[in-house]
């Protein structure tokens, strides 16, 4: 977890030192843009209780986790408004929907494995090759974020089309849904492969934020259209779910979207 922080990071440096900048002649006063954001979150456990079945003890149980734990691909959606307080810098009020989550992967599937306690247990095999059960935590929040923009220093005459800017910023979110999606793979249970269920004793939480960071490149399309690309990391300040286990999700995501300029 802690070399890919560092990769983004230094990958973030190393492609805006060399950008533009946007040109302090430029600059709308305000746009609103629309975005879809596919995205990676990766699970950091930080306290968890041993259920009573498990043959063994905290370490192994933990050891067991991070085996089985693997980052999951979410998608989110949004709207912002951006206010440039001149050519090189702004002010986003956002708004979206955003989902994060990981999986959970058991392998080794046998008779008397359990799915999940509301799912119940492999009373019996039909299907062959690989088994295997997906655990798909999602969260999902509609969320609040102020953001603010810098543009990167420097212009370069062969990104014209393209202004650069940094990003971070903070996002307030609310808790509207949280389910863990069973995936059965290689057999089936009661006839089903998949299912969906409400965790009692990994609970998402109602409240949560995040600190941004990212790279924002703006695509000048025509004269009130631009697209643009944002690669983001999302830090969490609360955890996403308690109970049983404390689970934080950063995500690493990339944002694209049309920008729509309201004035000059």
């Amino acid at each position: 977890m802690g070399k890919f922080f560092a990769y983004f990071g230094i990958l973030t440096l190393f492609v805006a030192q060399p950008l533009t900048a946007q040109r302090r002649e430029k600059g709308d006063a305000s746009s609103i843009d629309v975005f879809a954001s596919p995205s990676i979150g990766m699970r950091i456990l930080t306290k968890y209780k041993v259920p009573s079945g498990f043959a063994g003890n905290q370490f192994l149980f933990r050891d067991s986790l991070n085996r089985a734990d693997r980052p999951g691909q979410n998608l989110s959606f949004g709207i912002n408004y951006t206010r440039k307080k001149n050519a090189l810098q702004g002010v986003t009020l956002g708004l979206a929907y955003t989902t994060i989550g990981f999986r959970r992967v058991i392998e080794d599937v046998e008779l008397g494995s359990d799915i999940h306690p509301k799912v119940g247990y492999v009373a019996g095999l039909v299907g062959s090759g690989h088994l295997q059960i997906n655990h798909n935590f999602r969260y999902h929040y509609i969320e609040a974020s102020w953001l603010q923009y810098k543009s990167a220093e420097g212009y370069t005459r062969n990104l014209k089309e393209f202004d650069i800017w940094y990003m971070y910023g903070l996002s307030a979110a609310a808790l509207l849904r949280d389910r863990i999606f069973i995936e059965t793979i290689g057999f089936t249970h009661n006839g089903k492969s998949n299912f969906s269920v409400k965790d009692d004793n990994i609970k998402g939480v109602l409240p949560n934020a995040f600190v941004n960071f990212g790279l924002r490149a703006d695509y000048n399309m025509f004269a009130k259209t631009n697209a643009f690309v944002q690669p983001r990391l999302r830090i969490p300040l609360l955890p996403s779910a308690t109970g049983d286990q404390t689970i934080f999700i950063p995500q690493i995501g990339v944002d694209v979207g049309l920008v729509f300029k309201l004035g000059e």
